[in-house]
């Protein structure tokens, strides 16, 4: 059996271990705030920088855009994100943290995306 032969089911099992702990930490936003970690990861990026455009949180959350533009849209009907048109460019829109999403941040740890992409760094 090869080297990679064997390295493939442990880095699978990794990976499956990956994957349960970001599906537990969502399960636990989701029933204590009714969050998903995404929308927690978005707010909680948008407290370090705001306001953005929904490239830059994209950007900012490694991302998507489409993905991000969807948990945006769902954090402002809970009014816990504000988005507005730029005044440099009235076709972009920016966005910002609510009160109501300042509140909800304090109550909350850093996520496992945090986390996870602090721990990545380090290996660039």
């Amino acid at each position: 059996m090869s080297k990679k032969d064997k390295a493939s089911p442990v880095i699978l099992n990794q990976l499956r271990s990956l994957v349960q702990i970001l599906r537990n930490a969502s399960s636990a936003y989701n029933q204590d705030l009714h969050l998903s970690s995404a929308q927690v990861f978005v707010l909680r990026s948008l407290m370090l920088k705001s306001p953005l455009t929904v490239n830059d949180l994209a950007d900012m959350t490694r991302t998507h855009q489409s993905s991000v533009s969807m948990v945006v849209q769902k954090l402002a009907i809970k009014k816990y994100v504000r988005v507005t048109a730029s005044p440099e460019d009235r076709r972009k829109k920016l966005v910002s943290l609510s009160s109501k999403g300042r509140d909800i941040l304090r109550k909350l740890p850093k996520t496992i995306q945090e986390n996870l992409i602090r721990n990545i760094d380090t290996l660039s």
